[in-house]
């Protein structure tokens, strides 16, 4: 068996010498060293390049170093060849952490506190008991699940919302265009943690923001691609939102004149939602080689037809 590496190369190198360690049978190349392309079996990367793809004609499987498979070309990807996204539970418990921080500045009402110091302004203000505080989050994959159940440790009163019909523990849930609205109705934080997929990409916009309650707030750590942000920007300054605490951008890093930069009701954060750590990501790895040396189903499987 032989892997071929082609991501951030000091990563790949931390890998390089555990999988030595963990499977002495299976040759782990770094890219460019790659050697005769014929024998590559497995490829682990962050973006792929369809030109690479074609020039490995004995592929089995392609391991990302991510949750999200967005950046990668599906539809160049061989029916025969296993895409495999990320399972990284230390990559889940970041997530939920920064969800948990997101949701608990604007329960306990951090951004108009900031705004009053600015401006040497003392007006105390309470919120009302977290059971009575509607948090929504779209996107029921393992990372929204994983957030949901860190947000009910706090008892806010948590809904999802996904493609298909879910049923999960304390947490109302609705399914497809039909039941959006109403899962949107009500809500004082809507959290998207959605898949980027040729359905979703554009699905924060103005039709999303009108129907949440005005002065709702917005968390997103899915891609910047899920958002219009020209509607997200009339709907701040329109006050139909209050806030806007984003972790992605539809490039990055922002151009320098971007209005995101200095708007007074978005925190921006560079990306750092979730990272994949050297260690914890080689765990999921090595138990996907353990289950493919074995035979057994992989984890993290993505459907090419859906995209995730």
């Amino acid at each position: 068996m032989v892997i071929l590496y082609h991501s951030e190369p000091k990563r790949g190198a931390h890998w390089q010498q555990q999988i030595k360690q963990a499977f002495p049978d299976i040759e782990f190349r770094l890219w460019p060293e790659h050697g005769d392309l014929n024998e590559i079996t497995a490829l682990v990367v962050w973006q792929l390049k369809p030109e690479l793809l074609a020039q490995l004609p004995n592929l089995e499987v392609i391991f990302t170093v991510s949750a999200g498979v967005d950046q990668i070309p599906t539809e160049y990807v061989p029916k025969n060849v296993t895409l495999v996204r990320m399972i990284n539970t230390d990559l889940e418990q970041q997530l939920t952490e920064y969800a948990c921080m997101g949701v608990l500045n604007i329960y306990r009402g951090l951004p108009l506190f900031t705004a009053q110091q600015r401006n040497h302004h003392w007006k105390p203000w309470y919120c009302k008991p977290a059971n009575q505080f509607n948090i929504g989050v779209m996107g029921l994959g393992q990372q929204g699940k994983a957030v949901l159940r860190g947000l009910q440790q706090f008892h806010f009163n948590c809904k999802g919302w996904a493609r298909s019909q879910h049923d999960l523990e304390g947490v109302d849930c609705y399914a497809g265009a039909k039941e959006l609205s109403t899962f949107l109705s009500d809500l004082d934080v809507l959290i998207c943690l959605l898949p980027l997929t040729a359905e979703t990409k554009g699905i924060l916009n103005q039709d999303i923001f009108k129907a949440l309650p005005q002065g709702a707030s917005l968390i997103n750590m899915g891609r910047g691609e899920h958002v219009n942000e020209e509607d997200l920007i009339e709907a701040l300054n329109s006050e139909q939102l209050g806030y806007a605490l984003l972790d992605v951008a539809s490039v990055e890093p922002l151009p320098e004149q971007h209005a995101f930069w200095s708007h007074p009701k978005v925190q921006l954060t560079p990306h750092i939602a979730g990272i994949t750590r050297p260690e914890a990501g080689f765990i999921s790895l090595k138990e996907n080689i353990e289950r493919w040396q074995k035979g057994l189903p992989l984890l993290g499987v993505v459907d090419l037809n859906q995209g995730y």
